[in-house]
C-alpha cells in the first residue's frame, strides 16, 4: 500500500496500487510548505531500501546534488515513475528530468497526455482505471488538469500495444463513473523541470514573478485567487520548460521584479539545458518615484503612528501595502504589495502597521491618488517620422511615442512606471504585451531589399538561425525593422521573413538591451533619458529641455536648449513688445532679414526671407515687413516657420457682409481664429491697410484706422501680405520675441504673456509696455527697459506708473 515520507509531505503510490507508481505532494498547501529535491531523493532512497520494497525499481536517480531524474530508472522495470506538476511546485533547489515517459508502441508503455473537454473527472479519481468508450483503450489515471475545454488527463496505458494508445481523438472517456470527451490525439514525451535561483540586492517585500510564453506562471490548482508558488523575496524554484518532448517558449523564462517605488529588474534565462540556473535580480529605491497611488481614510490611530516605508495589513481583506505618507488619525497613502496585487483594503477593517504596531479602522473605501489620477497619457508603438526633435530641419525616425498630455516629464515618467508595475496585465500601452512583462525593443535590423511586405505586429523568423521576434515598427524609407521579444540570435547573413513570400535580405542586426530599471527610460537629475526609439509628445514648455533619446537610426537626439520668456504684471489693454537689439545698448535690429528673391506676389500666406531664419525665433508670433521704398511697416502674425519661410495666419480673399462700415467688418465665421493686431487690407479701396482692434465675435471685428467708404460687398484680405506692395530684396524683415495685445489681467489678478525660444547665447532685448486706452482702468505711462535673455530665460514684470494726464 501507499506510504509517506518526509513527515507526510510526500506520498508514494506503488505498482501494486493499480500500477500508479507516482509521487505526490501531501503536505501543507502554502508557499512556505516546501522540500528540496535532494531531500525527496534521499527520503526515497531510505524508503525503498526496506526488504518489502526491494521488489520495485527506484523512482529517482541523482546525477549531481541538484540534478535528478524521475521515471524508469531501473532498466529491469517496464513502467516509469510519475510526478505531477503540483507536487514539483513544492520542491526547490534542484532540477528534474524524466526518463522513458515517452511511449513507443511495441516497446515502451510510457505515459501519455490526453487533451479533453473534462466534464467531471476529478483528483479523487486518480489511481482508478480510465477507459476509452469507442476503442476500449484502458489505463491508469495519473493526473487531472482542469475542467471543461482545454483540460488534460495524464494516463499510464495498460501496455505498449496499439489497443491501449488512446488514439481515437474524439471518444468519450470514463473513470470511476466520471466522464470527459477526448479532444485531440494523445501526446507523449519527456518532461523537464529546470531550477532557477535568484541572487542580488533586492528591496524588502519585493515579490518576484516569472513569465513564460507570454503568460505569467501561476500554481496549478483549480481555485482562486490565481497565485504563483513562492513567497516574497528571492526564489529557488523549479519550472516546467519541456513537456511531451516540446520546449515551452523555446526553453526561455523571464524573471521579473517590479515593486512600485523601486527600480525594476528582469532577466531572460534559457532553461532548455535543464539544471539549476543562477539569475541576477537587483533592485533599489527609485528616488524619482516615491509616492503611493492609493489612499484610504481612517479613524483614530492606536498604539503609535504609521511609519513611511512600513508594511500595513488589513485584518479582513488581508491586503498588504507599503506606507508612503500618512496624516495622523486621518488617512494612509500607500502602494500595494503581496502575492496577489489586486487585493486591496476595504472599508471598516482594522489596518495594522507591521513595524510600528499602529492600528486604525478604515472609514471608507480606498481611492486613487497621485500618479493613478493622471489621465490622457498614452503610448503608441509604430513607425513614426513626424518629429524633428533637434530642429535641424530633418525629421527623425521613432518607434514609440509617449503622449505626455501636457504633464511634466517627471510625472509622465512616474506614470510609465505605474502602468508597468507588477499586477498590470493591460496591453493598450505596451504593444499587445501584458504591461507587467513589457521589456522594450531588443533588436534593430537595417536591410538592403524587401520582397513582399512585413507589417508591425507580425512575428518574423530568420532563415537558418531560427531566431524569432515581433515587429514593433517598420520604417520602409530608411529600411529598418524594430523588434522586441526576440528568441535566439539574429545574424547579418540570413534573410528575415514573415513567410516565404515576405522577407528582407541583407540584414545588419544590432542588439538593443532593454532598460531593466525603467523600460521607457530612466529619470535622473530632473531629466528623462528615454529608451532608444522613444519620443515624447505634448511635453509642457517648461520641460522642453528635460528629456533626450536615441532615434531608430541610433543617433542621439536632444532638444535644443529652450528658455522661457515671461512678461508679468500685465492688464487688459496692454500692448507688449520685446525687441531684439543689434548690440547691448544699441538700436532695435530692424534689418535682421531681407525679403527673399523667391517671395511670391501679394497677397500670399507665406513670407520668404534671407538668410535662413535663426533658431532662436519663437515658434509662433509676429513678423514685421519694412517697405524701404515708402518707409512703411506691416505687421503679420505667423503660425509656424521652417528654414527661410514664415507661414502666415489669414485668408487670401473674402467679402464683407451687411453691417460692415469704415471701422467694422462683418463676415460670417471669418474671425474665429483672429486676434487683436491682425492685419487686414481692403482690395476694393486701394489696398487700404488697417489692424483689428477688437474681435467682437467670430463674425465681426473692429479695425483702425478707419477705411474711407468701406462697406459691405468690399473684398479684403486677412493676415496675408498686402496687395499693391511690391516686396523686393531691398525690403527688411525683423521678428520681435513678443508683440502681443493682452486680453486678460486685473489689479486683483494680474496677467502675463510668455513665449519660448531656442537658446545659444545671451541676447540683448528691449521691452516696451504701453496702455493708452482712453478712459481705461489700466492706462499707464509708457514703460521701457533694456534686458538680456540668458541661459535661464527671462522674466520681467511691467512697472505700472498710472498716466494721470487725461
Amino acid at each position: 500500500m501507499s506510504g509517506t515520507i518526509l513527515s507526510g509531505d510526500f506520498t508514494v503510490y506503488h505498482k501494486a496500487e493499480n500500477r500508479q507508481m507516482r509521487l505526490q505532494w501531501s503536505g501543507g498547501t502554502t508557499e512556505a510548505d516546501t522540500r528540496t529535491v535532494k531531500e525527496l531523493y534521499l527520503a526515497l532512497q531510505d524508503y525503498f531500501d526496506e526488504p518489502a520494497r526491494m521488489v520495485e525499481g527506484e523512482p529517482m536517480s541523482a546525477q549531481t546534488p541538484t540534478d535528478y531524474t524521475v521515471g524508469l530508472i531501473d532498466n529491469y522495470e517496464t513502467d516509469p515513475w510519475f510526478i505531477d506538476q503540483t507536487s514539483v511546485e513544492h520542491l526547490e533547489t534542484g532540477a528534474i528530468t524524466t526518463r522513458l515517459w515517452k511511449r513507443t508502441e511495441g516497446s515502451n508503455t510510457g505515459i501519455i497526455r490526453v487533451p479533453c473537454n473534462n466534464t467531471n473527472i476529478v483528483a479523487g479519481d486518480i489511481g482508478q482505471d480510465i477507459t476509452g468508450d469507442a476503442d476500449s483503450d484502458s489505463g491508469t489515471l495519473l493526473d487531472v488538469r482542469g475542467t471543461g475545454a482545454g483540460s488534460e488527463l495524464w494516463i499510464r496505458p495498460d501496455d505498449d500495444t496499439s489497443a491501449n494508445s488512446f488514439d481515437n481523438a474524439s471518444q468519450g472517456l470514463t473513470c470511476n463513473t466520471h466522464t470527459a470527451t477526448q479532444s485531440g490525439a494523445p501526446e507523449t514525451g519527456e518532461s523537464l523541470w529546470a531550477g532557477v535561483f535568484t541572487q542580488g540586492n533586492l528591496e524588502p517585500l519585493t515579490h518576484i514573478y516569472v513569465y513564460q510564453d507570454g503568460a505569467r506562471l501561476t500554481e496549478y490548482k483549480d481555485a482562486s485567487p490565481v497565485e504563483d508558488w513562492w513567497e516574497d523575496g528571492h526564489i529557488d524554484k523549479l519550472y516546467l520548460v519541456q513537456v511531451v518532448d516540446g520546449l515551452i517558449d523555446e526553453g526561455y523564462v523571464t524573471v521579473l521584479a517590479r515593486q512600485f517605488t523601486t527600480s525594476y529588474a528582469y532577466w531572460i534565462v534559457d532553461l532548455s539545458a535543464g539544471g539549476r540556473n543562477a539569475v541576477p535580480v537587483t533592485t533599489g529605491p527609485d528616488i524619482n518615484n516615491t509616492a503611493g497611488y492609493r489612499i484610504i481614510t481612517t479613524g483614530a490611530w492606536a498604539v503609535s503612528t504609521y511609519q513611511v516605508g512600513e508594511e500595513i495589513v488589513g485584518t479582513t481583506s488581508l491586503a498588504r501595502g507599503v506606507v508612503t505618507a500618512a496624516v495622523l488619525d486621518t488617512s494612509i497613502t500607500y502602494y500595494l504589495i503581496g502575492e496577489s496585487i489586486t487585493v486591496d483594503f476595504q472599508s471598516g477593517e482594522v489596518i495594522t502597521g507591521q513595524a510600528s504596531g499602529t492600528t486604525s479602522t478604515s472609514s471608507g473605501a480606498p481611492a486613487d491618488t497621485g500618479v493613478a489620477l493622471l489621465s490622457g497619457l498614452s503610448i503608441t508603438h509604430a513607425a513614426d517620422n513626424t518629429f524633428d526633435i533637434d530642429e535641424n530641419g530633418t525629421n527623425e525616425y521613432f518607434s514609440i511615442v509617449i503622449d505626455c498630455s501636457d504633464e511634466g516629464v517627471a510625472d509622465a515618467y512616474r506614470w510609465t512606471q505605474y502602468i508597468l508595475r507588477r499586477g498590470q496585465t493591460g496591453t493598450t500601452n505596451t504593444d499587445g504585451v501584458p504591461a507587467e512583462a513589457y521589456l522594450g525593443t531588443d533588436y534593430l535590423v537595417t536591410y538592403t531589399t524587401i520582397t513582399g511586405g512585413i507589417s508591425e505586429g507580425q512575428v518574423v523568423t530568420q532563415v537558418t538561425s531560427g531566431a524569432t521576434a515581433t515587429v514593433v515598427a517598420h520604417h520602409t524609407t530608411p529600411k529598418i525593422l524594430v523588434l522586441r521579444n526576440s528568441r535566439g540570435t539574429f545574424n547579418d547573413v540570413n534573410n528575415i521573413e514573415y513567410d516565404g513570400s515576405n522577407y528582407v535580405t541583407g540584414p545588419t542586426c544590432t542588439i538593443v538591451t532593454p532598460i531593466a530599471a525603467a523600460p521607457f527610460g530612466t529619470f535622473a537629475g530632473g531629466s528623462w533619458y528615454c529608451a532608444p526609439g522613444v519620443v515624447l509628445d505634448n511635453v509642457p514648455t517648461a520641460d522642453t529641455n528635460k528629456w533626450s533619446t536615441y532615434d531608430d537610426e541610433q543617433n542621439p537626439i536632444a532638444r535644443p536648449q529652450k528658455v522661457s520668456i515671461t512678461i508679468t504684471n500685465t492688464r487688459v489693454g496692454d500692448w507688449l513688445a520685446l525687441w531684439r537689439l543689434a548690440t547691448a545698448g544699441g538700436d532695435i535690429e530692424t534689418d535682421e532679414y531681407t525679403v527673399d528673391s523667391g517671395q511670391g506676389a501679394a497677397p500670399t500666406g507665406t513670407l520668404k526671407v534671407d538668410p535662413a531664419i535663426t533658431s532662436d525665433t519663437p515658434t509662433t508670433g509676429r513678423v514685421v515687413v519694412r517697405d524701404v521704398s515708402t518707409g512703411l511697416e506691416y505687421v503679420h502674425r505667423y503660425t509656424s516657420w521652417a528654414t527661410d519661410e514664415f507661414t502666415l495666419f489669414g485668408a487670401a480673399s473674402t467679402t464683407m457682409e451687411a453691417g460692415s462700415d469704415e471701422d467694422t467688418i462683418v463676415d460670417t465665421g471669418a474671425f474665429a481664429s483672429a486676434e487683436v493686431g491682425d492685419i487686414v487690407h481692403n482690395t476694393s479701396r486701394g489696398n487700404a491697410v488697417a489692424y483689428i482692434t477688437e474681435v467682437v465675435s467670430a463674425n465681426e471685428v473692429s479695425i483702425a484706422p478707419a477705411i474711407t467708404n468701406q462697406t459691405n460687398g468690399d473684398s479684403y484680405v486677412l493676415g496675408y501680405t498686402v496687395t499693391g506692395i511690391t516686396l523686393t530684396t531691398s525690403d527688411n524683415v525683423y521678428v520681435p520675441f513678443l508683440l502681443v495685445y493682452e486680453d486678460t489681467g486685473t489689479d486683483a489678478s494680474p496677467g502675463s504673456e510668455d513665449t519660448e525660444i531656442t537658446y545659444s547665447a545671451p541676447i540683448p532685448v528691449l521691452l516696451r509696455a504701453r496702455n493708452a486706452v482712453t478712459g481705461g482702468s489700466y492706462k499707464i505711462k509708457p514703460f521701457a527697459t533694456e534686458l538680456s535673455i540668458g541661459a535661464a530665460g527671462l522674466t520681467q514684470a511691467v512697472i505700472r506708473n498710472p498716466e494721470t494726464i487725461s
